[in-house]
């Protein structure tokens, strides 16, 4: 299906690209995430590519990583042995619900740096860290512009596909017991939170796809 490109991966993206992932992280709550995998050809369906995509070992591995390099820690542990670290240890189990449908929708490169601007401009944030949209336009025109590599915006849509995905596929960080019917924390490999800030947007061309992921919760 995919093959991961290694130069691509977080750790190696642009500090323009870091820099507004940490912007989403401080106005959403966010532990934001940028799957980035390189194409052995360009999908033909997207919602069956990401359904395979998203039920792949390729998809937890990404998952995964990105935890481990942003330093979040909410997907494993160290394991200690009188106080020394032998190992950090990832939880078992998946990200993805068992029997998830995916609904897309095709948006343009416009409705794409609208719904960025939204994340970082949204009087919703839950500490109040939203920026003006004087000092968000740039954040996000620097991101697109690494993302897009300057690519001339009129031809965008004969070279990238814009998608957003809504956010149900995941499981979630809380759920309703069944028995009881309080709600407690998912002990799962989980991600969205329910809280309104969850969202999915993906954009590809012929070599590489891009998954942004961001969640929040007060």
């Amino acid at each position: 299906m995919t093959s991961i490109d290694k130069n691509m991966t977080y750790n190696k993206l642009d500090t323009e690209v870091d820099n507004f992932l940490k912007t989403i992280d401080s106005v959403l709550n966010s532990n934001t995430f940028l799957l980035v995998i390189s194409l052995i050809e360009q999908p033909k369906d997207l919602k069956e590519f990401l359904n395979e995509f998203i039920r792949s070992k390729q998809f937890k591995k990404l998952m995964l990583e990105q935890d481990k390099i942003r330093c979040l820690g909410c997907y494993s542990y160290y394991d200690f042995i009188e106080g020394e670290v032998v190992e950090l240890i990832n939880y078992t189990g998946e990200f993805y619900k068992p029997n998830f449908e995916l609904s897309i929708e095709k948006i343009s490169y416009d409705g794409l740096e609208k719904i960025l601007l939204n994340m970082i401009t949204t009087n919703k944030s839950v500490y109040k860290k939203q920026l003006s949209s004087d000092n968000a336009s740039p954040i996000v025109n620097m991101f697109l512009d690494k993302i897009f590599k300057g690519n001339n915006i009129k031809n965008l849509t004969d070279e990238w596909n814009i998608y957003s995905v809504k956010p149900n596929f995941l499981n979630t960080t809380y759920m309703i017991d069944k028995n009881s019917g309080k709600e407690e924390q998912n002990k799962r490999l989980c991600y969205f939170d329910n809280c309104g800030f969850d969202s999915c947007t993906v954009f590809y061309n012929k070599e590489r796809l891009y998954m942004l992921l961001t969640n929040g919760m007060p």
